[in-house]
């Protein structure tokens, strides 16, 4: 069996004019037997700009130097 779990999801201030956004997310896998079951952890890194933002419909973001919010 095999299951993905996810956190909630991080937003930062992390590049010009725009969000940097991490999910954190945990991979098990279960084995059957004397095989050890498997328990990795991973992030990936999304960078959206404002411009792409606003397109989106996204007009109401608020920008600060300390914390992202959408």
């Amino acid at each position: 069996m095999r299951i993905i779990k996810f956190t909630a999801p991080q937003a930062t201030y992390g590049i010009i004019d725009g969000f940097t956004v991490d999910f954190y997310f945990t991979y098990f896998e279960k084995k059957k037997g004397f095989l050890k079951d498997i328990q990795t952890q991973h992030t990936f890194r999304i960078n959206i700009s404002r411009w792409a933002l606003i397109s989106w419909g996204f007009r109401d973001v608020k920008f600060d130097n300390e914390e992202a919010v959408l």
